[in-house]
């Protein structure tokens, strides 16, 4: 709960100094005197809506807070409170940039809205766009239904959203080995005819080199064997002429040496011919394979060992597939078990939410007479799909003679705003501080009367704080502040006894002795049999 509060706002003359009840404190004063700056502030408090006064020089705001058991374990375990102590104060400073401090430490807006944002609620003239928000709807009601149900049904939606995620990564993952494959298939093709050579390319680099020497000690070698015996007019051909002639005229020479020397140097070549000849493939061949794995080198962007791991990677890449393809089954499989889980669980939460709007309507209608006109019932319809908070769509129907409107669509601000009282007061309340801003605004008689009975009812469960001009309010409330000047400035203070029978009876009708008389049977009607109070008598 709020359990004081500092406002400061030089800029505006605007400064207040209280405390709050734990149930119902009113805040009146003449028009213009800065109630909604006040609620404003304590709003801001709260991490809610940013101060009008907010835009001016400096401010300061300080409150005092005693949170819920389970936010103060929350901030223990955070280190902003010490552990025993339940207070918590929050410092909101600007001078020339605003500073938020809690329990000293300096911290965010965004902090403070995070960590208070589930216990409070400001309630203003125009409360539209609350109404028309689904999830605010279906919040109202689902403080009747079993929150075990909701968490598991949340954890199973969180599970199946996981679990599509993880198919959508590996579906994804799929059609790229897919189409990877399809790539590595056009290489394993073009691969047939150079894979038994992979580990050769270096030794085929060396055999292109030897076959080009070779090639050139061939053609030497071949025609030095030409030149010496196998040609009309080798060496051997030319000697053995000679000697022929040398013989017809009797000249006796002996060609033995020439004939000797000549078979030496054949048998030397033989020799390197059989050293230089490659028996099993030709230089055409090996430069044929070496350009083939050249282009593939060119064409996939890699060396030689590049083109050995996807000659292993297309070996491997169909069982990759199959094995991505086993994955994925198995995956829609626990997705199917999963949006059964989900069905089940959604039509348990539809049924707890179908029985909690009969009792919300039962009390709609017990409590709604004379605060809003015309009949108003909760409705719930489903829509297709998966949702944390399950398939109901619950919507808020105002039946007005033969036709039914959805309220937030035709309803005045005014309405909108005691609507919201209403919806809180039948409601089980979750949340545990409640700012109302002339709530009773366009009211009168009964319909004020039964205005502030609701607030009063709120009260005994939520702090709720009201700014209001109803005497009837102002009556029934625990605390009363008001905003008085004092020149220019503006002070919110505590009014009591006599100073708040007057207050009241300015509210009446200007504060004459007939007002005072009506201020104090009101009074009296609101009493409480203790702090937090049941009523004794009641005007409504």
């Amino acid at each position: 709960m709020l359990k004081a509060l500092t406002l400061s706002v030089p800029s505006i003359d605007l400064y207040a100094d209280v405390e709050f009840s734990d149930g119902l404190t009113v805040v009146t004063g003449e028009s213009g005197t800065g109630k909604s700056l006040f609620l404003e502030a304590i709003s801001h408090v709260f991490g809610q809506r940013m101060p009008r006064f907010s835009r001016l020089d400096n401010y300061t705001i300080s409150a005092l807070l005693e949170p819920p058991i389970s936010l103060i374990e929350k901030l223990v375990e955070m280190g902003y409170l010490p552990p025993g102590n339940t207070d918590l104060t929050i410092l909101i400073s600007k001078r020339e940039r605003t500073v938020y401090r809690l329990n000293g430490v300096i911290v965010s807006l965004d902090f403070i809205s995070k960590l208070f944002g589930e216990l409070f609620s400001y309630v203003s003239v125009d409360e539209r766009n609350r109404l028309k928000n689904p999830h605010f709807r279906r919040k109202l009601v689902d403080t009747y239904v079993n929150p075990a149900l909701l968490t598991a049904l949340n954890n199973v939606v969180v599970s199946i959203k996981e679990a599509e995620g993880r198919r959508e990564a590996l579906t994804l993952k799929l059609q790229l080995a897919h189409e990877k494959f399809k790539d590595l298939q056009d290489l394993d093709e073009e691969l047939s005819s150079v894979a038994t050579y992979l580990d050769k390319y270096d030794a085929l680099l060396d055999m292109a080199q030897r076959l080009k020497e070779a090639d050139e000690v061939l053609k030497k070698a071949y025609m030095i064997k030409k030149m010496l015996k196998d040609d009309e007019k080798s060496l051997w051909y030319i000697a053995s002429t000679t000697e022929d002639y040398l013989r017809d005229i009797n000249v006796s020479v002996s060609f033995d040496p020439i004939y000797d020397f000549i078979i030496d140097v054949l048998d030397r070549v033989d020799a390197k011919i059989a050293e230089y000849e490659e028996p099993t493939m030709s230089l055409e061949e090996v430069e044929s394979i070496i350009w083939k794995i050249q282009r593939l080198m060119r064409k996939y962007d890699t060396d030689v060992d590049g083109l050995k791991s996807l000659a292993e990677e297309i070996s491997g890449y169909d069982l990759h597939i199959r094995t991505l393809e086993k994955e994925i089954l198995q995956l829609d499989m626990t997705i199917e078990k999963l949006k059964g889980e989900y069905k089940a669980l959604s039509d348990k939460v539809s049924e707890e939410r179908k029985k909690a709007i009969d009792v919300i309507n039962k009390n709609l209608a017990e409590k709604g007479q004379g605060v809003i006109s015309g009949n108003l019932c909760l409705t719930i319809n489903r829509e297709d799909g998966i949702f944390p908070y399950g398939n109901d769509v619950i919507d808020i129907i105002w039946n007005t003679g033969s036709k039914s409107y959805s309220v937030y669509t035709i309803a005045s601000s005014g309405e909108l705003s005691r609507l919201l009282l209403l919806l809180y007061a039948v409601v089980k309340p979750y949340k545990k501080i409640l700012l109302f801003d002339e709530i009773d605004a366009g009211t009168s008689g009964s319909t004020a009367m039964k205005v502030a009975s609701l607030l009063r009812e709120l009260s005994k469960d939520t702090q709720v704080i009201v700014a209001t001009h109803s005497q009837f309010v102002a009556a029934s409330g625990d605390t009363h502040l008001t905003l008085v000047n004092r020149g220019s400035r503006k002070e919110v203070k505590i009014v009591e006894g006599e100073e708040r029978l007057l207050e009241i009876a300015r509210l009446v009708d200007g504060g004459s002795a007939g007002g005072k008389e009506i201020a104090n049977n009101l009074i009296n009607s609101y009493k409480r049999g203790d702090k937090r109070g049941e009523k004794q008598n009641s005007c409504c």
